[in-house]
């Protein structure tokens, strides 16, 4: 489905969270995307995946005020916390983030 559109499609990932290395009651981060201008059409889309392992981790987080991060029909463990993804220090540019879990 997204295959056509973003570049960095990965298909059958296996992600393994070591969260368990970090402090007690601090949460990893998955991804961290970032654009520079809304029309780049890059983004990370994960397919028929796998996110397991040790700890709490965020899905992703922006590394720019744009991103575009999907995960789509993943098996997402226990190890993702609950709210999925976080805004980080870009709290003010929510509406110009795409963070997507569909058929998960």
């Amino acid at each position: 489905m997204f295959k056509y559109l973003y570049p960095n499609n990965e298909k059958k990932c296996v992600i393994n969270v070591l969260g368990a290395t970090l402090k007690p009651g601090v949460a990893g981060y998955i991804t961290a995307q970032g654009r520079t201008y809304p029309y780049d059409a890059s983004g990370f889309v994960f397919t028929d995946s796998l996110v397991y392992g040790s700890g709490k981790a965020f899905l992703g987080r922006p590394w720019r005020s744009y991103v575009r991060v999907i995960f789509y029909n993943t098996d997402l463990t226990d190890v993702v916390v609950p709210q999925g993804w976080d805004s980080w220090h870009f709290g003010g540019h929510v509406s110009q983030m795409t963070f997507a879990e569909i058929g998960c």
